[in-house]
């Protein structure tokens, strides 16, 4: 699933030929999410809320909402924060981004 700019929620479908495009990405899957859920599945898994997560990056509330609802793109300063709040490398999540706004693009257009 993934939000539209206009806020539209869709599942996104690669055809076979995308997918095998992409392949020098690592295994593609055939649907997409924002980056914004991986971080709500992980605070979730650690009982945390948004609220938690701002403290910790000490982000204003409004980039943190917007990063979750991915209105806002993962930067190279918010990739790092994730990184030693989270866990996941930056690499993960700057990759994770770039694979969002790229498969992003392709729907639209």
């Amino acid at each position: 699933m993934l939000k539209t700019p206009d806020g539209k929620l869709v599942t996104f479908l690669l055809q076979k030929e995308e997918n095998d495009a992409l392949a020098f990405l690592g295994p593609v899957p055939d649907w997409l999410s924002p980056p914004g859920e991986t971080i709500l599945d992980i605070l979730e898994e650690r009982g945390w809320s948004q609220a938690d997560l701002v403290a910790r990056m000490a982000c204003p509330p409004t980039q943190i909402a917007l990063l979750i609802n991915g209105k806002a793109n993962i930067t190279e300063e918010a990739a790092y924060k994730l990184e030693r709040v989270l866990g996941s490398t930056a690499g993960f999540w700057l990759s994770r981004e770039a694979y969002y706004r790229q498969a992003l693009a392709r729907w639209c257009c």
